[in-house]
């Protein structure tokens, strides 16, 4: 197995270039170039995400990994119950997070 840093993301393809106006990001270039997985729809299918997940352990030295559990509390615990290191990280700001420098 090959031991590298791998950060797959599935994106909703009917919204991407209004997000990649919105956030000044070429979305469409990283779909093109592989750095982001298009997928057909309204909302990104949990199943195709973690079966991805599946995918890149059997291919590669996953040790751990991260998500938020809110958005996928049934792959979280199915990946957990298959003996995955699995940790879990919201997506929240918090009062207790600095502000911006001026």
């Amino acid at each position: 197995m090959t031991s590298a840093p791998f950060a797959p993301m599935m994106w909703v393809e009917p919204g991407m270039s209004n997000w990649a106006y919105r956030d000044r990001v070429s979305y469409p270039r990283w779909a093109n170039e592989d750095h982001i997985e298009p997928v057909p729809g309204s909302a990104v299918d949990f199943n195709q995400v973690e079966q991805c997940i599946r995918d890149l352990c059997d291919r590669f030295d996953v040790r751990d990994f991260a998500f938020d559990p809110q958005l996928g509390p049934q792959m979280l615990t199915g990946l957990q119950e298959d003996g995955f290191l699995v940790t879990a990280m919201r997506q929240v700001l918090t009062a207790a997070m600095s502000a911006p420098p001026a």
